[in-house]
């Protein structure tokens, strides 16, 4: 990217990233990572006009999420 300017990454975290959530400590932990990490990329390639940014998606509906949300370990 830097030999042809600059360009655009974009890392996917999560809402997580800010919150807690009961029982996902290493989803959380991972999350945090993620965003921590694009903060960092940024700072260090913004004068090689590299843009860093993450998208931080909450809860979507799905199959999944539906089967965690009724199961014994869904919210209290």
């Amino acid at each position: 990217m830097e030999k042809q300017g600059g360009g655009v990454i974009v890392n996917t975290a999560s809402a997580v990233a800010n919150l807690g959530i009961k029982d996902r400590a290493a989803y959380a932990a991972s999350k945090g990572a993620v965003a921590a990490l694009t903060r960092a990329i940024a700072i260090d390639h913004v004068r090689a006009h590299i843009r860093v940014n993450a998208i931080a998606p909450g809860t979507i509906e799905s199959p999944y999420f539906t089967k965690i949300l009724s199961g014994p370990d869904g919210p209290s």
